[in-house]
Parts: structure tokens; C-alpha cells; sequence
């Protein structure tokens, strides 16, 4: 892929994007940003030599240890939670598969875990995501590949500090990566490369310091869409920076894809609902529709109403314990399938 990408233009914005996020190391590293900061005498859990299952080798780690997974095919969803500043990786990107075999839901999911690095690895065949940090701070994967997934390859959603790197999200009907409810996220995303999928990029109620740079986005229904939507907290989305990428030929229609996918597909870059984003220097074509368009978002029956001006750099962490607006009972819904009071 980095015959597609003209990185001496945008090396400059790059190295200063990565400024207070989890930064990368190069594909002939074989230590990650934590490793170099821990001991020497770091405990390196092998798999499935010395545990069977990735999943037996996190419950046994402790902070700072290595989980390396030698070559073979794993059929299992592995849950990270309650062990931070861990790095897991695989020892071959294509020949260490995480396969859900169209049963389990998440490849790697990282629950409200701090620190924690994916690398070098596949996800394929699960029922919702490959790789999915929530609710976690410092995270950072490099190096995966996620395809044939049933929501997103890439995911992170409530999460902060991150970067997604080096990686590939092919074939998933909502997005090949996505960056979510999240203000200041404070995460970056570069040399990625997403397509058939129903969007390239989602980003729902996100942005402050984030950073969509060096990415191929192709060959998906739509291109890269940071949207609004209060079906989600912290709306609007806003101060996305997307910068220096190459987007094309997003009319693809003969995957499955999500409602929003279906309405925006044909156009590169779609803001939808998205405020003070910045979008410079990528390079758009071959769409039906538009290269790059800025529009409101068309949200049928929303649940309130749009946030005033004043309350755009709100945090999303003060958004989180806002009450509910009372609802008067004449605008109450009959919901189909839900019991009458």
C-alpha cells in the first residue's frame, strides 16, 4: 500500500499529530512503546507453548508482560479487562488468525483497561468487531488485520490517548474503522487501509485532536464520514482533522452495509452533521456522487435537540451524567413489542 501514499508532503503533520498520543514503532521493531519502558526481566508469556488459549495467557499476565502468539488459527473471543500496560502480539501478521467462525462476537476486546498494545495479528469472522478498545486510556494496534467482520475490523468507542496504525479493515457492513464518542479522543490514525466496507471511516460524536492521516480509503460504499447522531452521547461530532489521504472509487454496492452506509454512498469525504472539521490535501475521486461534501445530518426523529455553541468543547466525560430531559406524555412513543404501563 505505500506505493499509494506520498508521505514526504506529510511527514511534517504526522510527526507533530503524534505529539501527546501513543506513538508507533516502525514494522522492524520488535518492541512496542511499553516494552521499552519496562524491565528487562519482563515476563513474556508464550502461546500456546506455555498456555493453550491467548485468553489463558492475559488472565495470567500482570503488568508489563508480553504475550507472544506463535503461528495457528485461534477460535476464540479474547476479553482484556483488569490488566493494563500488557502488549499482545502475534509473531506473523497472516499467519496468526483470530477466526470467530461466524459464532463469537469480538476478536480482542479491551474493557476499561489501560495501556494495552495489539500488534501483529488477524481477526476474522466475528459476529461484531476484530480488534475493540471501550472504555480505555493509552491503547494503541498496529500491524492487524481485520476482515469479514460483522460490525467494524477496527474499533474504539470512550476511548482516549490511541492510535490505529499499519493496519487493514476490509469487508465489514458498518466501517472498516471506527473512532466514537470520545471529546478530546486525542488519537490518531495513519496508514490504514480500509475498503468494502459499508463506510471506510466512521466516526459517531468524536474528534478533538483526532487525526485521520496517510490512509487508503476505497473500494467502500462511502469513504470517510464523521457524523452527528444523539442516538449516542456527547453529539455533535467535531474537530476531526483528515489530512493527507487517498479516497476513491467509494460506489461500492454489492456488500451488505448499514443503513447509513446505503444513504451515503457514492461521496469520498462526508461530513454529516460534523463541525469544525478540517479537511486538506487528500486526494478524491471517482465518486457518483460527491468528493468531498459537508451536509446536516438527516437524523429522523432524533432524541434532542442539536447542543448550542457554547457546549461544543464540553467533554464527553461531563456529557456522561447529564439527566435525561423529562419527555411530556403526549410525545411518548407506542413502542411495537414493548408492555404498556
Amino acid at each position: 500500500m505505500s506505493s499509494y501514499f506520498r508521505r514526504a508532503a506529510i511527514a511534517g503533520v504526522s510527526f507533530a499529530l503524534l505529539t501527546g498520543a501513543a506513538c508507533a514503532k516502525d514494522s522492524d521493531s520488535k518492541a512496542s512503546t511499553k516494552d521499552e519502558t519496562s524491565s528487562e526481566s519482563s515476563t513474556v508469556l508464550n502461546v500456546p507453548k506455555d498456555y493453550k488459549t491467548i485468553q489463558a495467557a492475559v488472565d495470567a499476565s500482570e503488568e508489563g508482560s508480553l504475550i507472544l502468539i506463535d503461528e495457528g488459527t485461534y477460535k476464540e473471543a479474547v476479553d482484556v479487562a483488569g490488566k493494563p500496560n500488557i502488549t499482545i502480539r502475534g509473531v506473523d501478521r497472516n499467519k496468526v488468525i483470530l477466526d470467530g467462525e461466524f459464532k463469537l462476537e469480538n476478536g480482542i476486546r479491551v474493557l476499561e483497561t489501560d495501556g494495552v498494545v495489539l500488534e501483529n495479528m488477524t481477526a476474522r469472522n466475528y459476529l461484531s468487531n476484530g480488534f475493540f478498545f471501550t472504555g480505555s486510556d493509552y491503547y494503541r494496534g498496529s500491524y492487524l488485520t481485520a476482515y469479514r467482520n460483522g460490525d467494524y475490523g477496527l474499533y474504539s468507542f470512550d476511548a482516549y490517548h490511541g492510535q490505529w496504525d499499519n493496519s487493514l479493515g476490509w469487508g465489514s457492513p458498518d466501517a472498516g474503522i471506527y473512532i466514537g464518542e470520545c471529546y478530546k479522543c486525542d488519537a490518531v490514525i495513519d496508514n490504514i487501509d480500509s475498503q468494502y466496507n459499508g463506510l471506510g471511516y466512521s466516526g459517531t460524536n468524536s474528534g478533538g485532536d483526532l487525526y485521520i492521516v496517510n490512509s487508503l480509503f476505497a473500494n467502500n460504499r462511502a469513504g470517510v464520514v464523521p457524523n452527528s447522531g444523539s442516538y449516542e452521547l456527547c453529539y455533535p461530532s467535531r474537530d476531526t482533522t483528515i489530512v493527507g489521504n487517498i479516497v476513491h472509487d467509494n460506489n461500492y454496492m454489492d456488500g451488505d452495509g448499514i443503513d447509513v452506509s446505503l444513504l451515503a454512498q457514492g461521496n469520498g469525504i462526508l461530513a454529516a452533521g460534523a463541525v469544525r472539521a478540517t479537511i486538506e490535501r487528500n486526494l478524491v475521486y471517482n465518486h457518483e456522487l460527491t468528493g468531498i461534501g459537508l451536509v446536516p445530518f438527516p437524523e429522523e426523529d432524533a432524541n434532542d435537540l442539536a447542543p448550542t455553541h457554547d457546549k461544543w468543547d464540553q467533554p464527553c466525560s461531563e456529557t456522561h451524567d447529564l439527566p435525561v430531559p423529562e419527555i411530556p406524555a403526549d410525545q411518548c412513543k407506542d413502542v411495537p413489542g414493548l408492555l404498556k404501563g
